[in-house]
């Protein structure tokens, strides 16, 4: 099943002329799916919405890219973050980095179930999103957590 199809069976939530998802409604879709979900290079926007405010949480934004080999993958961190080599970017940074892309073989089609749950729990489990979304809104849900698909 292609991400695509799979968005169409999630409620969309349409906010002050925005449509969004729930990224926990994602989550337990592709929990509760037996089947290999793959996808086109798509981006994952999370957005963390109130009834007066909306954050763009583009630090977590997940990149589903397609690669031949695993050098693209390390290209593709150096052109984010504009350094020249790896050891060149924050340890944390590159760690970030690593959970929110998802790598998919050119030319095959790849199951990205598993990589996709491991990104969406790391968002919505994330300290460091409820504590700037505290500071900046006084208080936090994780239901809250939206995205976007492009």
């Amino acid at each position: 099943m292609q991400l695509e199809q799979l968005l169409t069976q999630i409620k969309k939530y349409e906010i002050r002329g925005n449509e969004y998802y729930k990224m926990e409604d994602l989550l337990k879709s592709v929990e509760n799916k037996n089947e290999v979900i793959s996808s086109d290079e798509t981006i994952i926007m999370p957005f963390y919405v109130e009834t007066h405010a909306t954050m763009e949480l583009y630090d977590y934004e997940c990149s589903i890219i397609m690669t031949t080999k695993m050098d693209e993958m390390e290209r593709y961190f150096l052109e984010k973050t504009g350094k020249i080599d790896l050891s060149d970017i924050d340890v944390r940074i590159l760690e970030k980095l690593k959970k929110c892309c998802i790598n998919m073989e050119k030319g095959k089609r790849t199951d990205i179930s598993d990589s996709l749950i491991k990104y969406l729990d790391f968002v919505l489990n994330s300290a460091e999103i409820k504590e700037r979304v505290t500071k900046r809104l006084g208080k936090f849900n994780k239901e809250n957590i939206y995205i976007e698909i492009y």
